[in-house]
């Protein structure tokens, strides 16, 4: 069952537990009961337009179902799925209970290329590991010449090399 409440700060606009937002009185263009059409900002939440100012949905939804948001805090889909704007789905959290929950989650990686220390690419890396199983080098040369020659030719750490051969590193 569909619950609808008053859109905190807009008297003529409301919410539903659903997530979708409705105009609450008759104006010269639109009746009771037009359902606002949403769409999917840069970030991937829902957004919507009421009286010229851009509003996220769940924001929204929060404020008239379960009160203002507190201080330092933010909304959290439980989901991890932006789009879905269900009372049930939301809560306030703080910034960090959020990230918490985003990495727990599978939302957020920090790994491989999107490690913001990361030297190499997922191609470069792919190409050391075939580089490490070819034998370029010739017979009686020892492996850390080898893994020095990749280190200098893709600028990293022989150290960087041999985490990567013995799997510890870029699984």
């Amino acid at each position: 069952m569909e619950i609808w409440r008053t859109v905190v700060g807009h008297p003529n606009h409301e919410v539903s537990s659903h997530g979708r937002i409705r105009r609450s009185v008759d104006s010269r263009r639109y009746k009771h009961g037009f359902v606002l059409k949403p769409y999917i900002n840069k970030q991937g939440y829902m957004q919507t337009t009421i009286d010229r100012k851009c509003y996220r949905v769940h924001r929204l939804m929060l404020a008239a179902f379960v009160g203002p948001c507190p201080p330092k805090h933010q909304c959290n889909h439980k989901d991890g799925d932006k789009t879905n704007n269900h009372v049930s789905n939301l809560e306030w959290v703080t910034h960090s209970e959020n990230m918490y929950h985003a990495f727990k989650t599978g939302l957020v990686s920090k790994r491989g290329e999107k490690n913001p220390q990361s030297k190499l690419k997922e191609g470069e890396v792919w190409l050391i590991k075939k580089l490490l199983k070819s034998h370029l080098c010739q017979k009686g040369v020892k492996g850390k010449l080898k893994q020095r020659k990749i280190a200098k030719m893709f600028k990293v750490g022989v150290a960087t090399i041999s985490l990567i051969k013995s799997g510890h590193r870029w699984t």
